[in-house]
């Protein structure tokens, strides 16, 4: 008998066509993946953009009384840069170095950071942590001070000059960094929103206001002091954020320092108003006072005085002479100072000078300036 020939797909065309099937069900199974994908970023997208929006709101409804002009760079920058990871470091760094691990770690750190160890008070071992080692003291001696007159500003912290200059009366708004550190025009904040009050409505007819800024790195001895005769007379703490102050955040975001945690210490020296203002910064962001210890920095739950949060006032009637203590940063941040003085007062450093603790900040006057 004949068979009967039977026409159909040979074996090679079903093998080719179960390939096809599985490459169809893992281009469907990709496909599907990346529309899962595409969905919760476009959530993710749209819940972020609802934030923004409503710390825009935030800042409006309440008056901007900082002066805020960048509120989308700084809603980012915070998401970036939040309290809560400054307080896990801070956390972290406090944590106890097992004593065999104290000397080569923070030797290491000071190979990385520039950190001179022939100055600390102590052996390194004798630093338990590495926030004891960042606030270490130094030996009796090591930072003398170059001129006592009570006419004189001396540098009240180590660090590098960032910025210095005179305030002109109808100047609103400060730069942050001098523009030949960054080779930009840099960040710009609001004077008064700073200071929380407006020097100028106190500055006398024949005086200028004067201003300087003081980075501190992390290697750089973290203890401030008083850069002249002070009499301190108000404290008034500003919570905020703790951004980044080093020099490509200060020259790229505006109002930097009026959106972070400050202290601004107000008083007189000898030719009128001065301003002492610790900026409290990225990494822990922790500011302590030698002559207050209610002050509490970077806290759970505070609000930004920029939000909406409220500035804590104290009064003070605090006597200081040149280099007497008047705080310490837990890591690097940076000072700034603002003070009257007479026409005739000129800086005794330039911008981009790495200065110590009591070196001369203003040149002494002459007789019968």
């Amino acid at each position: 008998m004949f068979s009967i020939p039977t026409f159909g797909p040979s074996e090679k065309t079903k093998a080719a066509l179960k390939l096809g099937a599985r490459f169809s069900v893992e281009e469907q199974r990709k496909l599907a993946s990346r529309r899962r994908k595409l969905y919760v970023a476009a959530a993710g997208a749209i819940v972020m953009l609802g934030f923004q929006y409503k710390y825009n709101e935030v800042i409006d409804v309440v008056g901007n009384p900082s002066g805020i002009t960048s509120p989308n760079t700084l809603f980012y920058s915070r998401l970036l840069c939040g309290r809560t990871r400054s307080r896990i470091t801070g956390s972290m760094m406090s944590r106890t170095v097992p004593v065999r691990m104290r000397e080569p770690l923070f030797k290491l750190y000071a190979k990385f950071t520039g950190a001179d160890l022939t100055e600390i008070r102590y052996p390194l071992d004798a630093y338990h942590s590495f926030q004891e080692f960042f606030t270490r003291a130094l030996k009796d001696g090591a930072r003398p001070i170059e001129d006592l007159a009570p006419t004189t500003m001396v540098c009240p912290c180590d660090g590098e000059v960032v910025n210095l200059g005179v305030i002109d009366r109808a100047q609103t708004r400060v730069s942050q960094l001098d523009p030949t550190i960054s080779g930009v025009k840099g960040g710009t904040y609001m004077l008064s929103g700073f200071l929380g009050v407006d020097p100028m409505r106190r500055l006398h007819p024949d005086s200028k206001l004067m201003y300087a800024v003081i980075y501190l790195s992390p290697g750089d001895y973290h203890r401030f002091h008083s850069p002249t005769k002070f009499q301190l007379q108000q404290a008034r703490h500003f919570p905020g954020d703790v951004l980044p102050v080093m020099k490509p955040f200060a020259s790229a975001v505006d109002d930097l320092f009026t959106a972070n945690e400050r202290v601004v210490l107000s008083g007189t020296w000898a030719f009128g108003q001065c301003h002492y203002v610790p900026v409290a910064a990225y990494n822990v962001g922790g500011i302590k006072l030698a002559f207050e210890n209610k002050l509490r920095t970077n806290q759970l739950r505070s609000v930004s005085v920029y939000t909406g949060g409220e500035i804590r006032t104290r009064l003070f009637d605090n006597a200081f002479e040149h280099g007497d203590p008047i705080g310490t940063f837990m890591l690097g941040s940076t000072i700034v100072m603002m003070f009257e003085a007479p026409q005739s007062m000129e800086w005794a450093v330039s911008v981009g000078d790495k200065v110590k603790m009591g070196h001369l900040l203003t040149q002494p006057l002459k007789k019968g300036s």
